[in-house]
């Protein structure tokens, strides 16, 4: 597989992502607020805070989804190993960690205030699980794409 090829293989990811995401927030998310309203009498003042709450959890992601469109393109451009691409996975990296807090904190907030039950909060600990993994991947990535740039810079100026 050469290089335009895996560029058009992680476009095509990224863009397949973006729908499936846009889905799970126009239409899933919403579903399950009004059906846990229509369950749960104590949840139905707060479906827009909680709603909101969701939403705004998904804006890291296109964030995220966006850097990694540029990464294909310097893959694409045959720099792969580059120090441009190891800051935008190290931006990767943040914005999961960053969603990771923020979702959990969120969640916590809602189990005090009497919105969630414990049970809800367990169930949201796997959003904030897949956030720390692509957080853990990102840095690692990153890291790691930082050293093949050194070293290739080393072999550049070899002569």
């Amino acid at each position: 597989m050469n290089q335009k090829s895996l560029s058009t293989w992680l476009k095509g990811a990224i863009i397949c992502l973006a729908l499936i995401g846009a889905a799970v927030y126009a239409f899933v998310i919403p579903q399950y607020g009004h059906t846990i309203r229509a369950l749960e009498s104590y949840s139905v003042r707060y479906y827009w805070a909680w709603l909101i709450f969701v939403l705004i959890s998904g804006i890291p992601c296109y964030i995220a989804l966006v850097l990694g469109w540029k990464v294909s393109v310097q893959i694409g451009l045959d720099n792969s190993f580059s120090y441009i691409n190891a800051a935008m996975l190290r931006k990767v990296a943040v914005l999961a960690a960053a969603d990771a807090l923020y979702f959990f904190a969120g969640n916590i907030v809602f189990w005090i205030i009497g919105i969630y039950e414990p049970r809800d909060v367990l169930i949201s600990l796997l959003p904030v699980g897949c956030a720390g993994a692509v957080s853990t991947a990102g840095a690692a990535l990153s890291h790691l794409i930082r050293k093949a740039a050194d070293i290739k810079n080393d072999n550049d100026l070899t002569i």
